[in-house]
């Protein structure tokens, strides 16, 4: 993305092209799953639509595409969870 929050239309050519040679697309972005889908529905994407994204790393959640809806992988989030939760602290007693 810009500093305006486009995404070039490469990008979406790009998800085509390895969607086509049977690869899958995984959106990784540092905000939550609701600024992500906004972001690409402002780029005229809404996520999922073509069947992809496959998954959304998002935050510290992880979410999969089932039956055109994001579905949060529950296992992984709260291991991850308890990572974010150990190096918080950490940091806390460093800082």
């Amino acid at each position: 993305m810009d500093a305006e929050k486009r995404i070039p239309d490469e990008v979406f050519e790009g998800f085509k092209r390895t969607v086509s040679s049977g690869g899958y697309v995984v959106v990784a972005i540092g905000q939550g799953k609701e600024n992500a889908s906004e972001v690409f529905l402002d780029n005229g994407y809404p996520l999922g639509r073509d069947g992809y994204a496959h998954a959304l790393a998002v935050a510290n959640e992880t979410f999969y595409l089932q039956e055109k809806e994001y579905v949060p992988d529950e296992e992984w989030n709260v291991k991850l969870e308890k990572v974010v939760v150990r190096i918080a602290a950490h940091c806390k007693e460093d800082y």
